[in-house]
């Protein structure tokens, strides 16, 4: 699968964080070729998607230019790691814990 669209960048954003694609907003970067998914609430998440399913989970005090600076130096997050992330969001809104499938 290649991420193409800003429509594939939420869904991988929402199966891996657990946060709705309606309360998940994607812009291309074009400068890095990655999508960036965030949540449009202080503290939200910020994810960047690249066209390879690959993914850089940013913190909030992170600028821009530093997330896509590491973005194209090869930082990635193992999408493991945001199984916390998402199990929290699917307890806050009362929904079931079923793994993603990949």
């Amino acid at each position: 699968m290649i991420i193409d669209s800003e429509g594939s960048a939420l869904a991988i954003a929402s199966t891996l964080t657990g946060i709705p694609e309606n309360e998940l907003r994607a812009t291309l970067w074009p400068q890095c070729g990655a999508y960036c998914v965030s949540q449009g609430i202080r503290g939200g998440i910020t994810l960047l998607v690249g066209r390879d399913l690959s993914v850089l989970f940013a913190g909030s005090w992170e600028d821009s230019a530093t997330i896509e600076q590491e973005f194209n130096d090869g930082r990635r997050t193992d999408p493991s790691l945001l199984e916390d992330v998402r199990r929290h969001n699917l307890e806050i809104r009362g929904l079931t814990d079923n793994p993603p499938t990949q």
